[in-house]
């Protein structure tokens, strides 16, 4: 539903979004599951790291949310460490990344001080 909602508001903000251009399944290395490629406004997604569907839609949804941002906020990612760093808090509590099961996942039981570095 995210990833649908993301899709219709970068329509209406007049960015352009072609899955054949700007989406890309790739192998990579490591644990990543995906990113976004704002010289070539392309979304990749880690075939070799994503094994369930819920995975898969909350890195969409996530690399979405970059997507998104690069289009309508003109987002600075190589010279402005703000926007970078507030692109990644949306991305990351819009996608579900944060959710309490996901937390719980990731051993992470406390009540207090999420959200923080």
């Amino acid at each position: 539903p995210y990833a649908k909602l993301l899709l219709s508001a970068m329509k209406s903000s007049g960015c352009k979004v072609l899955k054949e251009r700007h989406f890309s399944c790739e192998d990579c290395d490591g644990t990543v599951s995906g990113g976004f490629d704002a010289a070539s406004s392309q979304i990749v997604l880690c075939q070799n790291n994503i094994h369930q569907q819920s995975h898969m839609t909350r890195v969409v949804t996530h690399e979405l949310i970059h997507s998104f941002d690069h289009c309508r906020a003109h987002v600075d990612w190589f010279n402005n460490f703000r926007h970078l760093a507030c692109s990644e808090i949306r991305a990351a509590n819009l996608s579900g990344d944060c959710t309490f099961s996901n937390e719980v996942a990731r051993f992470n039981f406390g009540l207090k001080q999420h959200h923080q570095v």
